[in-house]
């Protein structure tokens, strides 16, 4: 989404991250470690490059994504709506100039109290003084387990 509001930041009227990490320009979201061996291991179950849904076991590791708040209504139609996520998007780094390039553009963050620790939340050096915060008793996925208190975040 900071690419897409890098690219046309006169029609992006705030960008909203959902329990999402903020990406910046000096790398991926993720580098090398442990983190991304275990993605990468997992993507090549499925050609290398893309990321399927977690088993529900790995769903719900509070340490993950605290995803216990789903029900199992939700986690059925989240399973059959779920597409895989392509890895790329988190181990290759934005073209310079991507994250300035959306600098004037509003942001709202929502963190998911449920879901692992977000850097970004704490991070003062990424903060501007238009930036939106807003908490979410929820696990990594609020969009299935709390759809109207995630709509009143991000219309708030």
């Amino acid at each position: 989404m900071t690419g897409a509001a890098a690219a046309l930041p006169d029609r992006i009227g705030r960008i909203v991250y959902v329990d999402a990490s903020v990406p910046t320009d000096d790398g991926p979201l993720i580098g090398d470690g442990p983190q991304l061996e275990a993605m990468q291991a997992w993507a090549d179950g499925f050609g290398g490059r893309l990321l399927p849904l977690l088993p529900d076991e790995m769903l719900w590791a509070r340490e993950l994504y605290g995803a216990d708040d789903l029900s199992a209504e939700a986690l059925q139609r989240f399973r059959e709506r779920a597409t895989p996520f392509p890895l790329p998007c988190m181990t290759s780094p934005l073209p310079p100039g991507t994250v300035a390039g959306a600098a004037g553009i509003p942001r709202t963050f929502v963190r998911c109290t449920r879901s692992g620790p977000s850097p970004w939340w704490a991070d003062a050096d990424q903060r501007r003084p238009e930036d939106h915060f807003v908490e979410l008793d929820a696990g990594h996925w609020p969009m299935w387990s709390t759809p109207e208190a995630l709509a009143a975040a991000i219309l708030g």
